[in-house]
C-alpha cells in the first residue's frame, strides 16, 4: 500500500476503534504501539513523514480496516511478538504446513493489555493458554513486554561524533518475558518479527561458513549472498523465501537497508542478545528436526501483500530447557542519511 503519514494512521487508528500508544523515540522519531500481537504499528524518523513499516492494503480505509479485523486475519502488519516453535502453534499438521496454517487467537491478536507505566516506557502484559500441536498438549503463559526510549549507540564514541551530524537517529529499546505457570510439556520460544516494505536487503554479519537453512523454496543467487563475514538477502516481494542462520554464526546484530528514493536511506537494525548455548526452537520442515537458527528472514511472493521480515529469537523456556522464564532484551536502531554515510555505518555498527 502507499507510504502512510503519521496523522493517517493515527486517524485511522482512532477511527477503527484500537487502543494504542505513541512512544518518544526521540530526535522527533515516534513508534505507534497497539495490543495486537504487542505490535509497533508506526514507526516514523524525524525528517520523513511516512511509515517505516509494512502495512496491508486494509489500511487504506477504516471500512477496509474493520473488515479485516473481523476476518480474523493475523497480517496487521508492523513489529510483532510470536512464538516458537512454529511448526507447534501457527500449524495443526507439520505434514500439511501450508493447508493447516492458523496463528491460534491468542497467540495474535492475543490478549495484551497496556499496564501502567512511567513517563517514556509503554508496558503490555497477558495471560493465555496455548495448544502445543505436537505435545498435544497446552501450555499457560504470562507475557510481559516493555518499550522505552534508546540511546543512540554512538553517544561515547568520540571517532564517529562528526559523522552523526549527519545522521538522522531514532530507536527503543524492548523486553520481553515469558513465564510458564505448571509444567506443561511444552517448549516455547520469544519470536520477534518485524515486516519490511519490499525495495531493500537484510545485511547478517557472521562468522566464515554460517550454516543457512531454506525454509521454503531455495533463495538463489537472486536473492542470497554469502560473503566471508555476511550473509545478504534481498526484499522483493515476489518470490517466497526464508532462510534461518544458526545461533553459532551469530553476532548479535542485523539490519535492513532500505532506498527512500530521494538518494537518501535508511538503515534499521536489531540488536539482541545471541547465546549458542541456548535451545532455539524454530523447527524448518526440511531437514526434519532441524533447530538452532537465532535469526531467520521472509521474502514474501505477493500472496501476503508483498513483504519482507526480519527475525530473531530467544532461546527458549520448558521441556529439557531447564528453564521456565526467560527475558530477553533487544534494542532498535534506526538510522537515516544520505548513501555514503550510510554505508561507514554499516561498516562501523553491523560488519
Amino acid at each position: 500500500m502507499k507510504k502512510m503519514k503519521k496523522t493517517e494512521l493515527v486517524n485511522r487508528l482512532n477511527e477503527g476503534g484500537f487502543k494504542f500508544k505513541r512512544l518518544d523515540i526521540g530526535d522527533g522519531g515516534e513508534a505507534i504501539v497497539i495490543p495486537q500481537g504487542a505490535r509497533v504499528i508506526g514507526l516514523y524518523i524525524s525528517g520523513l513523514d511516512e511509515n517505516l513499516l509494512w502495512l496491508p492494503k486494509a489500511w487504506k480505509s477504516t471500512a477496509e480496516l474493520k473488515a479485516y479485523l473481523k476476518s480474523g486475519d493475523w497480517n496487521l502488519g508492523g513489529d510483532r511478538t510470536w512464538l516458537a516453535p512454529e511448526l507447534d502453534y501457527n500449524v495443526s499438521d507439520g505434514k500439511h504446513f501450508f493447508e493447516k496454517y492458523a496463528v491460534q487467537p491468542d497467540l495474535d491478536p492475543g490478549r495484551y493489555v497496556f499496564k501502567t507505566a512511567a513517563p517514556g516506557k509503554i508496558i503490555l502484559e497477558q495471560k493465555v493458554t496455548l495448544k502445543s500441536a505436537r505435545p498435544g498438549k497446552k501450555i499457560k503463559l504470562f507475557m510481559k513486554i516493555e518499550f522505552a526510549k534508546s540511546e543512540n549507540p554512538f553517544h561515547h564514541n568520540r571517532k564517529h561524533r562528526e559523522l552523526m551530524k549527519e545522521v538522522n537517529f531514532c530507536g527503543w529499546t524492548m523486553s520481553s518475558t515469558i513465564t510458564e505457570a505448571g509444567k506443561s510439556g511444552a517448549v516455547a520460544g520469544l519470536w520477534r518479527l518485524m515486516q519490511l516494505r519490499a525495495g531493500g536487503e537484510v545485511i547478517i554479519p557472521c562468522t566464515a561458513q554460517p550454516v543457512i537453512t531454506d525454509y521454503f523454496e531455495p533463495a538463489g543467487p537472486e536473492h542470497l549472498r554469502v560473503s566471508e563475514n555476511r550473509v545478504m538477502f534481498k526484499i522483493d516481494g515476489k518470490e517466497r523465501h526464508k532462510i534461518g542462520i544458526n545461533a553459532m554464526h551469530l553476532t548479535g546484530r542485523v539490519g535492513y537497508r532500505y532506498p527512500l528514493g530521494d538518494g537518501s536511506w535508511v538503515l534499521i537494525v536489531r540488536n539482541f542478545f545471541c547465546n549458542p548455548s541456548g535451545w532455539y526452537v524454530d523447527e524448518a520442515m526440511q531437514p526434519e528436526g532441524h533447530i538452532g537458527d537465532a535469526v531467520q528472514c521472509y521474502n514474501d511472493s505477493g500472496n501476503l501483500g508483498g513483504f519482507g521480515e526480519m527475525e530473531y529469537h530467544a532461546p527458549a523456556i520448558g521441556k529439557k530447557t531447564g528453564l521456565t522464564t526467560y527475558t530477553d532484551t533487544s534494542s532498535l536502531w534506526l538510522f537515516k542519511s544520505r548513501d555514503s554515510h550510510l554505508l561507514n555505518l554499516i561498516e562501523t555498527l553491523i560488519l
